[in-house]
């Protein structure tokens, strides 16, 4: 999966992840990161405090200044002016500010906390301003209300569902690694009973690492028995 995410990222400005809690989005999203290469991830993890565009205008500059140790001027400007800025200059300006930044990806985690139509233009506008080196990513439980379908016409979307967010055996490998657990029959056992569930994998990985240690589980082992998750 993350490699299939670093080429659509090479072929389209735009990305949409959309599954429910647990399938694995932000998983695959800190997987891509860790080895993004030269596209710099720009993480903004929303809540819902940030349905409000003047907020999340402020949160993308935020991690503009954290992630690379300098203000984004033009956002700021605007956030300080005495007149309310509008959505539209703010687009513009957060889309120059990535411009101006060069291979930059703007990871906008957990979407489904915007609901308001001003908030969600916000986002809109900075995907149409983006310039030819900079990408968004988005991750949602639901379809984000974005244009999706002139998108689509346009191919200027890359979509990942629930399938596609399946862990396979080498990420199951992974998460058996890092419990201190090497078996091939337990990462057989967790792909079959998780059936690539980021969230349930995760859970039976830690309780084969548990068991690899001599404690009990809090819940049944993922090697015996026929009960599944």
């Amino acid at each position: 999966t993350t490699e299939r995410l670093a080429a659509a990222l090479d072929r389209v400005p735009f990305v949409s992840l959309v599954a429910p809690a647990g399938s694995g989005k932000t998983t695959t999203l800190a997987a891509w990161s860790a080895v993004a290469g030269t596209r710099h991830p720009l993480w903004v993890r929303l809540d819902p405090q940030d349905d409000d565009y003047l907020v999340l205008a402020a949160a993308i500059s935020t991690a503009v200044t954290r992630t690379f140790g300098r203000p984004a001027e033009r956002v700021e400007r605007l956030l300080r002016s005495s007149t309310v800025p509008d959505i539209r200059q703010l687009g513009t300006a957060l889309a120059l500010e990535l411009d101006s930044l060069a291979d930059v990806a703007l990871v906008l985690d957990d979407l489904h906390h915007l609901r308001t139509t001003a908030s969600l233009q916000l986002v809109e506008a900075i995907i149409s301003d983006l310039g030819p080196s900079c990408r968004v990513i988005t991750a949602s439980r639901v379809e984000p209300p974005l244009n999706m379908a002139r998108r689509r016409v346009r191919r200027t979307v890359v979509e990942f569902g629930p399938k596609d967010l399946r862990l396979d055996r080498t990420q199951v490998a992974a998460l058996l690694a890092e419990a201190g657990v090497h078996d091939d029959h337990a990462i057989d056992v967790i792909l079959q009973r998780s059936a690539g569930w980021a969230a349930a994998a995760v859970l039976l990985a830690a309780n084969s690492g548990l068991l690899a240690l001599g404690v009990r589980p809090l819940l049944s082992s993922p090697l015996a028995g026929d009960s599944e998750i």
